[in-house]
């Protein structure tokens, strides 16, 4: 029995430490929200861990942080914009998550990743890394009468 709980500890150690080193060889992510609506922007980015607290953008202006994601693979971080002159028009969407990194810029293991994001009249748009194009991704809700 000793045997058995010994191989046990010495795989969960073995585990652990394979965890820690890809959490120290990974990059950082960089998050990028770009503006050209036209006027000012305000966001509220923020994940189960970190709250980013309000941001304005001014027009041709970028907001951007950065972090290493968790090593359970399940980093998501959300945002919320508003228009500065309409502050009751908001609009939610995933500025990131794990799943979708491979959108991003240099998604090779162990490099920093930046995720483009822009803020255009028409809606929201994500850079695609391998095409080096603006991908339309969400519209701007209508406004309510």
């Amino acid at each position: 029995m000793r045997g058995i709980n010994q191989l046990v500890l010495e795989l969960l150690t073995l585990l652990l430490l394979l965890c820690e080193a890809r959490v120290l060889v990974s990059g950082r992510t960089h998050v990028h929200l770009q503006n050209k609506v036209g006027s000012d922007v305000i966001v509220h980015c923020k994940s189960k861990d970190d709250d980013l607290g309000l941001h304005t953008i001014s027009n041709e202006q970028e907001y951007q942080w950065s972090f290493k994601p968790n090593i359970f693979e399940t980093t998501l971080f959300y945002c919320y914009v508003s228009w500065a002159r309409a502050p009751d028009f908001s609009f939610g969407f995933e500025a990131y998550n794990f799943r979708d990194r491979f959108s991003c810029t240099g998604s090779n293991k162990g490099s920093n990743h930046d995720c483009y994001w822009l803020f255009a009249p028409d809606g929201v748009y994500l850079s695609d890394a391998e095409t080096n194009t603006w991908n339309f991704r969400y519209p701007w809700p209508k406004p309510t009468p």
